[in-house]
Formats: structure tokens, C-alpha cells, sequence
């Protein structure tokens, strides 16, 4: 059954009706758009009609979940970010999941069995979603599970989990939490989450900051690389600091002048302020917005060392120098009421001022975090961290690098004020004076005071912390004196040096480290040992990959000139062979092993010498059959007395047409293959005895008998550059013309049919490729009749067709041809 929502009612019960109209802000809205208590309220609209919560109202839901059944730690507005890039906010979205085979339902998407496991297993049991899971459309339910299941990813496996695993996490689910498919819903999670105050701004008109607030300007570029105080800070500011002393001396050194001041640069053209700047900065804000706050300049500045490293723009991902990110600020500036700076986008946080001011007001409500007073060391690390997950473990270090910038600052007060406390207590046990665990800090400040009037009147020339231990022993001593009474010397020597024992026992107890401070020092050793020991090994790992290059480097130098003596010495043979007329190459030797065979073959048939002597620079290749039918075939002419020579057949056509690939199936080789691109480019000769002619022709014509010894086949190229061979070739006894059926007559076969026409050369046309017609059945060594009645009626009529475009090109060039067949 379909679930729709027309009005609040429908979807809350009547106790979380009330808290909504209880929400000022959601109230407020409502009774604006023409809502009251006595008429059921309406839902919103978008323009397809679909209902949506507004952000004062998902953000009323969300906090009344939150105050219900979870700690005031859940971060609200990642639920709020989360519905945002889910649903849109739309109670009735449903998206089906593929991958589990079920859907989504609500504004937090979430799945039916991870509701109920929420509820079985981890004890979320508020809602009762097992009977009928449609309730997730409800606001409240589903903001419910959705913060359940957020905060059970937060700790999964047992480990405390990032913000960026959670919502990652969310979406696909733990084993997808470091996948890249769910690293694009991070960044937008994380631009909805920095917008959500701006448009809950937008929203409630009741937080339109006052227009009396100073809005620092935007930063300009002014082309010249330079960035500028005057473009990001009021003229206001600008003024109290030209006003302070030491500013102004900085500024005069370095010739700056009103209305264009330089921010200090680094080598990436990054702006930062000097540690001058920002301490003057840091005074101005103090003494204007938090004077009697107990917020020290010097611990603003140290922090922004620690966070920024005094980069106006801030360093990593901190935002400006303090480190304050823009969600923050907004939370300081409407809930707080921190509105001396007027902060509408994050641009904002790069003014100095702004920066600044934000992180004082962030120091005093740590300080009273939680309605309790804390000390420095809690305040700095919450600022450094987490308030409600201060770990030191995580911060210890942190807050030694916050102790170490003090220092640059010369605020050395802090460790001063330690040591007179302990100094103070001492003297008070001593004296029987009831000391408190904690003074304040207006009392602390006036024991200070009056130890700094006693150095300056006792003990000006003496070390301070010799006059506290002399004051000390003084008061030990006048304390025993008066207890014995009258004694002698040697009683009172004994006494001042028992006294003066028990004073040195006490300054050692009191120099004892306390638990948390070895702690940190524990592990700050450990951590430097094993650092050492990473850089030890990572130098012996760099010395032994340097050594490794380097013998590398000799082996391949070795084999280098190895390879390159061998190299001579094969340069040096070749010269030796070259001067002595020896065949080099092995095309080279092997025309001389074909001419050699050639000339012992013409030698021992008796032939009769060719008119034209053979030319070097032509490869010309005789192939004879074995041995011994050799000389079987000479004994056969020698005992007849017939001495016939072999006819010479040339084989001539157009390029690729298949010349060569025939003589390769008649006499067994790959010729063709070895060629350049497959295309012959030399006159190549090749003998064939009469015996195996007879062998391949005996499924065409058994028992053929053969007048002459063999055939001499000549193979010319088919290329249009070789005509000069082709030419030579047309003047033989006898020809082969062949043709590519399915091209027909190309222009070199019309000029090799002109070449034999010229020399009334005798010739037959070979129609070659007829297996290239489209479904012919090979049929291996089988003459073209058997082969023709294995092919079906479609080959037959396309080598008909093909054969009649043949035989009419031949007689548009006056000649009649007909198949051999058919004759």
C-alpha cells in the first residue's frame, strides 16, 4: 500500500507535534506561512508536488532526536548533510538497491533489515519497524536510524572511526568506506555540510547579523603578486595597528606605506604575518571584544603557530591563521552571539582579525565547557582536538608544540607562575598556613605580585630561584628555633641542617614529573627512537640501493665493451671477407649456392648456353628435385638419345594476384612470405621435373605423359616499377598469365597481355582466388570441375558472373578465351 503525506499529522505523533510547535524557530516559520495549532499543518511542496522539510524544520527533527536518544556529541549536521544528499529531504523518497535487492525508505535512506538489525542487535528499540517498515518514511523514525546507524559505523570493528569512513560508509556500506566509488560522495558531503548554515540564514531572518557589524573587504588581486592588509582587513583595524608601536616600527623598516601594506610572502608567494603582526593583532582583538576573559594574546598566538604556521590563508586543511573552519564560526556567530565580525562565506576566515577573533571566542566557551571551569592544558588541547574527546594520546604532542611556541613569544610567565605556586604551598606547609588545592586566578596573580615585589627589594643581585630556597630555609629555621627554645650552638647547626636536608628532600618530591606530563614524554621518546630508527634504515636502505647501482652500473659498462670488441672483431672478418670477394650476407651466400647449383645443372644436362649471359645483380633461384631422380632422369635422356632441353614458362600477371603463392603450393616453400610486404621483387627461377609435374597433375590427367625433361618456371614481379623484367620475360617459349577473378584484368595484367601480344608469345589464363567467393568450400588438390559440384547454386552463379566479366574485359582486348573444359 502506497504511503502519502498531506500534513504534518499524518506523518508525527501528537507528542512530537507538540515539540515542533515548541521549536521557536520552526514555530515561527509556521505560523508565518499561515499555520496555528487548531488546523493540522501543512507539509511543503516542490514543483513536481512532492513533499519536502524545510531546514528549520529537518533541523528542529534533528535536534529533537538527538536531545531524545542520543548525547548532545552526535554531530546533527552530518544527519542534516547526509538527509540533504539522500533525499533532498523528502520523507517519501524510496530508491532501489540493486545490489541487496531491496529499497530505501525516508528521509535517511535507510534499509528495512539495517533498521531491524539496529533494533535487535544493538538495542535501538524506540520504533518498532519489524512489522511494518513503511514507518521509515516518518521524519522522526527515520532521522532516528539514521543516527543510530551513524553512530555504529562510528565505531565498527571495534575501532574508533574518522568523519570521512562514517559517511562514506553510510552510502555503500563499511567494505566500501576506502573504495573510490564512494570518494565523489564525500567531497559533496562535505559542500553540503560547509553550505548548511548559509542556508539556514537564508531561511530564518530572525539571523541576519546586525547591520552595525564591520565585514572585512574580500581578497583582491592586484597583479602584482603581492597580497595586501588594506584588501582583507577595515580601515578600523588597520588603524589600531598602525597605532601600535612595534607594528609600526616593522612597517617603517621594511617601507610600507598607508593604504597598500604588504602581507610578508614565503618562496610559493604564500602570505603569512610575522610573529610581530600577529601578536599585535591578537592584543587589538583581546583588548577590544575579550578583555577580563582570561585570554591571553600570546596563547591565541601560539596557537595559530601550531595550527597555520602564521599563514594567512591557513596550512592543510585549516582554515585562515587560526585554524577556525567556516561551520564553526557560523555556530559562534548565531548560537553564541559572537558578532563583532560579520562572516558570510568562508573568504571570510582569511582576514586575520576575523580569524583571530573567532578563536578567542571558541578559548572562552571551552574554557566553561560542559558548565565547568577547565584548565589551560583541557582548553588547548579541546582547541587542538575534540571538547568531548579530549585524548592524549592524540594531543599530548600538540600541546608541546603549543608549549614550544610559547616560548617564541617570550611568554614565560606560565612556567614562572608553576614554579611560585609550588614555592608558595611549600612556604605555607612550612609556616602551618591551611592552604586550597586551587587558587584562582586574580589570587594566583596577586602571590605573583607580591614575590615580585620582594625579588626587587631582598634580592637583586642574586638568582631567583637561590632567593626562594634561601627564603625558605630562613623560615624553617626561625620555625625550629622557636619550638626548642634556648639550645646551644651545636643544637642550632644541626637543627638549620636537618632543616635545609628536609628542604632539599621537598624540592625533590616537588621536581617529581607528574603521570600525565611522563606520559607524554614516554612517548615522545618512543616516538624519536623509532624515528632514529627509521632514518637509520632508511640510510642503510639508500647506501645498499647506491651500492647495487654502482655495481650495476660496472656490469653493464663490462658487458658494454664486451659487446662492443665483439663488434669489431665481427667488422674486421667482414672487411677480411669483403677484400677476398667472400659472400657476406646470407642472401648473399645463398645466390651464390643457387648459382653454383644452376651452373652444375646446366653443365650436366649439356644445355646449351642462354644468348643472354646472367647478370649478377638479378636473383635468380633454380629449385630441382632430389638427387637421385636427377640422375635417374639424365640416365633415362642419355639412353634414348633425346636431348631435349626443358621449356621456359614465365608467369606474369598484376601485382598480388597470386603468382608467387602458386609456385610456393606447387613446390613446397613459403617464398612469398619472406618477400618484403608480401610482393616479389626479383626474377626468381625454378626447374620442375617432368615426374612431378606428373605427380600433381595425376587427379587432373592420369597416365599424361611429357615430351621434355621438366619445366623451368620464371617468377617476374607483378609491381608497375618492374616493367624492364616483366619485358624480358614475354619474350619466352611459353606464358602464364594469371588473373584475380574478383578484380578481373588490372593495368599490369592489360601490360603483360600487351607485352605477350607484341611477342606472339603462346600463353593460357589462370583465373586465380576463386576461393575468395563468398561461401566456397575448400577443396584441397582437387581439379576445378570436382570442385565446382561441392559448391551450392549461390557460389556457382558468382563464379559464373565473375567469369563472364573475365572473359569480356579479354575481348574488348581481341581475344577470345574460354574455360579449358569447355574447349
Amino acid at each position: 500500500m502506497a504511503v502519502c503525506f498531506k500534513y504534518w499529522e499524518d506523518c508525527l505523533d501528537p507528542e512530537d507535534m507538540e515539540a515542533m510547535w515548541m521549536e521557536p524557530a520552526v514555530s515561527n516559520e509556521w505560523i508565518e506561512a499561515g499555520e496555528s495549532r487548531e488546523k493540522k499543518v501543512h507539509l511543503s511542496r516542490d514543483p513536481d508536488g512532492q513533499a519536502f522539510l524545510t531546514q528549520t524544520e529537518m533541523q528542529a527533527v534533528v535536534g529533537i532526536v538527538v536531545r531524545r536518544h542520543f548525547t548532545s556529541q552526535t554531530d546533527q549536521d552530518m544527519i542534516r548533510a547526509i538527509a540533504e544528499l539522500e533525499s533532498d529531504r523528502q520523507p517519501l523518497a524510496t530508491r532501489y538497491d540493486k545490489k541487496v535487492n531491496d529499497t530505501t525508505l525516508g528521509i535517511m535512506q535507510i534499509l528495512p533489515k539495517t533498521a531491524q538489525m539496529l533494533v535487535s542487535e544493538m538495542g535501538y528499540g524506540a520504533y518498532d519497524v519489524e512489522k511494518d517498515p513503511t514507518l521509515l518514511h516518518r521524519p522522526f523514525i527515520s532521522v532516528y536510524f539514521g543516527a543510530a546507524y551513524l553512530k555504529w559505523l562510528s565505531k565498527y570493528d571495534g575501532k574508533e572511526r574518522s568523519e570521512e569512513f562514517v559517511v562514506r560508509a553510510y552510502r555503500r556500506g563499511p567494505k566500501k568506506a576506502t573504495h573510490k566509488s564512494t570518494l565523489d560522495y564525500w567531497q559533496r558531503y562535505l559542500s553540503v555540510k560547509q553550505n548548511l548554515p548559509a542556508r539556514k540564514m537564508l531561511e530564518n531572518h530572525s539571523l541576519v547579523p546586525d547591520q552595525s557589524t564591520q565585514r572585512a573587504p574580500v581578497l583582491q588581486n592586484t597583479g602584482d603578486g603581492w597580497s595586501y592588509w588594506d584588501s582583507r582587513v577595515s580601515p578600523e583595524d588597520m588603524e589600531d595597528m598602525w597605532n601600535n608601536p612595534n607594528v609600526l616600527k616593522e612597517w617603517a623598516k621594511s617601507g610600507e606605506r598607508r593604504g597598500k601594506v604588504r602581507f610578508s610572502h614565503d618562496d610559493e608567494k604564500k602570505p603569512y604575518l610575522s610573529r610581530l603582526e600577529l601578536r599585535a593583532v591578537s592584543e587589538i582583538i583581546v583588548s577590544k571584544h575579550f578583555n577580563g576573559k582570561g585570554i591571553r594574546p600570546t596563547a591565541l598566538c601560539a596557537l595559530a603557530e601550531v595550527q597555520s604556521m602564521r599563514f594567512v590563508n591557513g596550512a592543510g586543511s585549516c582554515v585562515g591563521i587560526s585554524g577556525i573552519d567556516y561551520p564553526k564560526a557560523i555556530w559562534l556567530y548565531n548560537d553564541l552571539g559572537n558578532k563583532a565580525y560579520s562572516i558570510k562565506s568562508a573568504d571570510d576566515l582569511h582576514n586575520p582579525f576575523v580569524s583571530i577573533y573567532f578563536a578567542a571566542a571558541y578559548l572562552v566557551w571551552l574554557s566553561q565547557y560542559d558548565g565547568r571551569e577547565r584548565t589551560p592544558q583541557f582548553v588547548v588541547q579541546a582547541y587542538l582536538g575534540r571538547p568531548e574527546n579530549v585524548n592524549l594520546a592524540d594531543t599530548g604532542p600538540l600541546w608541546l608544540k603549543f608549549e614550544e611556541a610559547l616560548s617564541y613569544y617570550g611568554d614565560d610567565q606560565r612556567r614562572r607562575s608553576v614554579t611560585r605556586e609550588n614555592l608558595l604551598n611549600r612556604i605555607k606547609r612550612i609556616r602551618g598556613i591551611e592552604t586550597c588545592s586551587l587558587l584562582t586566578e586574580d589570587g594566583l596573580h596577586r602571590e605573583e605580585k607580591r614575590f615580585s615585589i620582594r625579588e626587587e627589594d631582598e634580592g637583586e643581585g642574586m638568582p631567583e630561584e637561590e632567593q626562594e630556597t634561601q627564603e625558605v630555609v630562613e623560615a624553617v629555621a626561625t620555625k625550629k628555633k622557636m619550638k626548642k627554645g634556648k639550645k646551644g650552638v651545636s643544637s642550632n647547626k644541626s637543627t638549620v641542617e636537618e632543616d635545609q636536608s628536609e628542604i632539599k628532600s621537598m624540592n625533590h618530591k616537588e621536581k617529581k614529573i607528574s603521570k600525565h606530563v611522563r606520559a607524554i614524554q614516554e612517548a615522545l621518546a618512543r616516538r624519536n627512537e623509532a624515528e632514529e630508527r627509521k632514518k637509520k634504515e632508511e640510510e642503510e636502505r639508500l647506501r645498499k640501493e647506491e651500492e647495487a647501482l654502482r655495481l650495476q652500473e660496472e656490469h653493464d659498462r663490462q658487458v658494454e665493451e664486451a659487446r662492443r670488441k665483439k663488434k669489431e672483431k665481427e667488422k674486421e672478418k667482414l672487411e677480411r671477407k669483403k677484400e677476398q670477394g667472400k659472400p657476406i650476407t646470407q642472401k648473399q651466400k645463398e645466390q651464390a649456392r643457387r648459382l653454383e647449383s644452376m651452373r652444375n645443372q646446366i653443365l650436366s644436362r649439356k644445355f646449351a648456353t642462354p644468348s643472354e649471359p646472367v647478370n649478377k645483380s638479378e636473383d635468380i633461384t633454380i629449385e630441382i628435385g632430389n638427387s637421385s631422380m636427377k640422375e635417374e632422369h639424365q640416365k633415362e635422356i642419355d639412353g634414348s638419345g633425346n636431348h631435349l632441353r626443358s621449356s621456359i614458362c614465365c608467369i606474369m600477371g598484376h601485382v598480388d594476384t597470386g603468382k608467387t603463392k602458386l609456385l610456393d603450393c606447387i613446390r613446397g616453400t613459403t617464398v612469398q612470405e619472406g618477400e618484403a610486404g608480401g610482393i616479389t621483387q626479383q626474377i626468381r627461377a625454378t626447374y620442375i621435373p617432368a615426374e612431378n609435374i606428373s605427380e600433381r597433375t595425376k587427379n587432373f590427367k592420369a597416365n599424361a605423359t611429357l615430351g621434355v625433361p621438366g619445366l623451368l618456371v620464371i617468377d617476374t614481379p607483378g609491381h608497375e616499377s618492374f616493367i624492364n623484367l616483366r619485358s624480358r620475360g614475354s619474350s619466352l617459349y611459353i606464358a602464364i598469365l594469371v588473373v584475380d577473378i574478383m578484380h578481373g584484368l588490372e593495368p599490369q595484367g592489360k601490360e603483360s597481355l600487351d607485352l605477350l601480344k607484341m611477342r606472339n608469345t603462346h600463353f593460357i589464363v589462370a583465373l586465380n582466388k576463386v576461393d575468395r567467393l563468398y561461401g566456397w568450400k575448400t577443396c584441397s588438390d582437387a581439379p576445378i570441375l570436382n570442385a565446382m559440384k561441392q559448391q551450392t547454386k549461390n557460389v556457382r552463379d558468382e563464379f559464373e558472373r565473375k567469369l563472364q566479366d573475365v572473359v569480356w574485359q579479354f575481348t574488348k582486348e581481341g581475344l577470345n578465351t574460354e574455360l579449358y573444359y569447355k574447349k
